[in-house]
C-alpha cells in the first residue's frame, strides 16, 4: 500500500535525474493514484536540487518539477476524493491529466467531474 507510490515516484524521478527526457523530450509517462505524490512535492524537488548544486546533474530544463508538467499525464486510477485532485490539477498545472479510473467499482461511484 505505501510502497507502491513511493517506488514509482523514485522510477520517475530516476528516469529525471538520468536525462531520459532530455534525450527524449516529447515522450510521455502514464503515472496513476494522482501521480504518486508528486504533483505535492513539486516545490521540495525544486529546492533541494538548486540547494545541493546539481551533484554535476545538468538538465536541459530548469526544475526538476519543469519534467513532472511536461512529461507526464497524471490519472486518477482509484483516488476518489475530489480535493487531492483539485491539489493535482492545481499543482501540476497541466492539461495531461486523465480523470477516467480503470477501476471506478474501487470508488463504488462515478469518478468526480473535471472541475470548471
Amino acid at each position: 500500500m505505501w510502497s507502491w507510490s513511493n517506488d514509482t515516484a523514485s522510477h520517475v524521478l530516476r528516469l529525471v535525474f538520468s536525462k531520459v527526457f532530455d534525450d527524449f523530450p516529447e515522450s510521455k509517462l502514464m503515472v496513476g493514484h494522482m501521480g504518486e505524490g508528486l504533483p505535492y512535492v513539486l516545490w521540495r524537488l525544486d529546492s533541494r536540487w538548486a540547494w545541493h548544486n546539481h551533484h554535476g546533474i545538468e538538465l536541459a530544463r530548469n526544475k526538476p518539477s519543469d519534467y513532472i508538467r511536461h512529461n507526464l499525464y497524471i490519472t486518477t486510477s482509484g483516488v476518489c476524493d475530489v480535493p487531492p485532485l483539485l491539489c493535482a490539477l492545481l499543482l501540476a498545472r497541466t492539461t495531461s491529466s486523465l480523470l477516467r479510473t480503470t477501476r471506478s467499482r474501487i470508488c463504488g461511484q462515478r469518478p468526480p467531474e473535471r472541475p470548471d
